[in-house]
């Protein structure tokens, strides 16, 4: 378990996309809730309810960010100009 936590922080650090971090977050973060309302069912039930609803909300958003960013990605990150490429060495004065 320490192994898979040590191989999951150091690809989380590795990884230099901003929306694939954030969907990772939401769906642990959702995926903890819902354990911690499995946990919470045998004390109250209306706690484990209400957990339950902020896992289910944040699988919500999940989705909605996911269908948002292949629209972007689709149809308007092509249409967008491409930067241009510098040279990396700048010219030289004579």
């Amino acid at each position: 378990m320490r192994e898979f936590l040590r191989q999951f922080v150091a690809e989380w650090n590795g990884d230099r996309n901003q929306r694939t971090k954030l969907q990772r977050a939401y769906i642990t973060v959702s995926v903890l809730l819902s354990t911690a309302a499995g946990i919470f069912v045998l004390v109250n039930a209306d706690v484990s309810r209400v957990l339950m609803f902020a896992a289910v909300g944040l699988a919500g958003v999940h989705i909605a960010n996911a269908v948002m960013w292949l629209l972007l990605d689709s149809i308007v990150s092509p249409k967008l100009p491409k930067p241009e490429a510098k040279s990396a060495r700048a010219p030289r004065r004579k």
